[in-house]
C-alpha cells in the first residue's frame, strides 16, 4: 500500500452511502485464530475482545484491503466490539496477519495511556519537512478520495497511524523506509518494546 493510499482508509463516512451506515453486513465470517496470533507476540494488545472478519463488499466501495471499526462506531458490523473487516481475500496469510497488526494499533491509544502518551510523543516530533508532504497529502485526499475532514482530524485518526504502521508493520515495499528521523526511530522502537508487554494493570477494556 502507498502512502497515498493511506489516506482513503480510516474515514468510512467519506466511502459510505448514508443508506449503509447502521446496516448488518448479510454474514459475518470470522477468521479464526488471527488476533490470537498477533496477540501471543504483542501482549500489550490482548485485554480487547477483538473481532476479525471477513467484510461484507457493500462496505467497502474504493476497493480498500481491510478497515477498523472502533466500538462505538454506528457503521461497526459487530457493535460494541473493537472490529477489522479483511475485505481482500486474496492476500496471504503472512499479509493479512501483518495488515490486521497495524490496524489493530488504531486502537491501543484509546485504551492505553502509555502508548497514547507515546503516539502523542511522536506527534510533537512531526518536522517542517514532514508537515509540508502530509498536507500535500491530505490534499491529495480530498481531490482523488472525497476526504473531507479537517486537516488536523485526518492528521490525528488516519496519517499519525500511518507514519506507525509504516515502521512497525511495513508493507511489502516498506513504502514508508527512510521518513522517520533519529528521534521518531527511537519512539517507534519504544512502541515495539511497550507492544511485547503484557497489558498494563488497569487497562481499560472493550
Amino acid at each position: 500500500m502507498t502512502k497515498d493510499e493511506e489516506i482513503a482508509r480510516g474515514a468510512p463516512t467519506t466511502r459510505l452511502s448514508g443508506s449503509l451506515i447502521g446496516q448488518q453486513p448479510r454474514s459475518i465470517h470470522h477468521i479464526p485464530g488471527m488476533a490470537d496470533n498477533i496477540i501471543s507476540k504483542y501482549p500489550r494488545l490482548g485485554g480487547s475482545d477483538w473481532q476479525v472478519i471477513y467484510g461484507d463488499p457493500r462496505m467497502n466501495p474504493v476497493g480498500g484491503y481491510l478497515e477498523f471499526y472502533p466500538p462505538e462506531e454506528g457503521w461497526n458490523p459487530i457493535p460494541g466490539k473493537p472490529t477489522i473487516s479483511v475485505f481482500d481475500k486474496t492476500l496471504t496469510p503472512s499479509q493479512t496477519q501483518r495488515m490486521v497488526f497495524g490496524d489493530m494499533l488504531h486502537h491501543l491509544p484509546s485504551v492505553d495511556p502509555e502508548f497514547r502518551a507515546m503516539r502523542d510523543q511522536f506527534r510533537g516530533t512531526i518536522t517542517p519537512e514532514q508537515d509540508a508532504i502530509d498536507r500535500g497529502a491530505y490534499q491529495r485526499g480530498v481531490e482523488r478520495y472525497g476526504e473531507d475532514r479537517p486537516y488536523d482530524k485526518w492528521m490525528d485518526v488516519s496519517r499519525l497511524d500511518a507514519y506507525l504502521r509504516g515502521h512497525l508493520a511495513p508493507d511489502d515495499n516498506n513504502e514508508w523506509a527512510g521518513s522517520y528521523t533519529p528521534k521518531q526511530l527511537e519512539i517507534l522502537g519504544d512502541m515495539k518494546d511497550l507492544l511485547r508487554q503484557p497489558p498494563a494493570k488497569g487497562l481499560l477494556n472493550d
